[in-house]
């Protein structure tokens, strides 16, 4: 068996060439064109940003309840009561 060792084997230049392959910049430039694609990605990356500000909009915890206060009357911790 003649084999080649591990690192000649690893070192060898992308037979492609460096960059992206004429497949991915035909499938690029496909779906910039057709357009659904474009609303898909605006659609994922306004779920991430708003996943990311959560916190910073909704700072309290949902689940986290009172139950002394539940019985209590409207406005009983208000500015007048």
């Amino acid at each position: 068996m003649n084999e080649a060792p591990v690192h000649d084997v690893m070192l060898q230049p992308n037979p492609r060439g460096a960059g992206f392959s004429p497949e991915l910049r035909r499938a690029l430039r496909t779906m910039i064109a057709s357009r659904w694609p474009i609303v898909a990605v605006a659609f994922l990356l306004t779920a991430a940003v708003a996943a990311l500000l959560g916190p910073w909009f909704a700072p309290f915890d949902p689940n986290r309840q009172n139950l002394a206060l539940r019985l209590a009357e409207p406005l009983a911790a208000g500015p007048d009561g």
